[in-house]
C-alpha cells in the first residue's frame, strides 16, 4: 500500500490519519473484515495443503468438492483483501494533500 507496503489493512489501522477516518469512517470495519479474511484464508490453507501448492497436486489426483469450495473462497478473499487495500490506498493519497474536515464534502 503505496510506500509503507501494509500487508493488511488491519496493519495500516495503526496508522490511519484523522483526515482518513472523515472521509471513510468505515475504515475500522473493513479493517476488521480484512483481519477476518487472513485469518480464514490462513486456517483454509493450513486444513487444506493442496491450496499451498502450485496446483501441481490437481493433475496429479482429482480434488474433492470440499478441495475446491476450499479453493475458490481462499480466491474470492484475496480478491476482496485486495480490493480493500486499493480502497485505503485511494483514501490515504485522497489525504496526503492538505485536507481539512470543511473541504471534504459528500
Amino acid at each position: 500500500m503505496n510506500e509503507k507496503n501494509y500487508p493488511t489493512l488491519v496493519a495500516a489501522a495503526e496508522n490511519i490519519s484523522w483526515a482518513e477516518l472523515l472521509m471513510a469512517p468505515e475504515l475500522s470495519t473493513l479493517a476488521a473484515l480484512d483481519a477476518s479474511l487472513l485469518a480464514t484464508t490462513t486456517a483454509l490453507r493450513a486444513s487444506y495443503p493442496i491450496l499451498s501448492d502450485n496446483h501441481s497436486q490437481h493433475t496429479r489426483r482429482s480434488i474433492r468438492i470440499d478441495e475446491h469450495l476450499a479453493e475458490s473462497i481462499c480466491i474470492l478473499a484475496q480478491a476482496l483483501r485486495r480490493n480493500l487495500t486499493a480502497y485505503y490506498v485511494s483514501i490515504q493519497e485522497s489525504c496526503e494533500g492538505d485536507v481539512f474536515p470543511s473541504d471534504i464534502e459528500f
